[in-house]
């Protein structure tokens, strides 16, 4: 059975991934609850200062690994 305190970390965590676009760096949100706080920027991706922000509020950010296969 899960505890209660990791029970309220996985609810503030976000997955993202991030991706590089002629040469700059957007983070792109990948789970809901990532979409959801990109939506409320009205932005695609979620921009320094809305990361920062969502940190702010207690969120923990995942970064999702990109897999390469040779």
């Amino acid at each position: 059975m899960a505890s209660i305190s990791s029970l309220c970390r996985e609810a503030l965590t976000i997955t993202v991934r991030i991706e590089y676009n002629y040469g700059q760096r957007a983070v792109y949100p990948h789970c809901e609850k990532s979409k959801l706080l990109a939506q409320l920027a009205r932005t695609k991706t979620l921009t320094a200062y809305a990361l920062q922000t969502i940190t702010a509020l207690g969120y923990e950010i995942e970064v999702l690994q990109p897999v390469v296969t040779l």
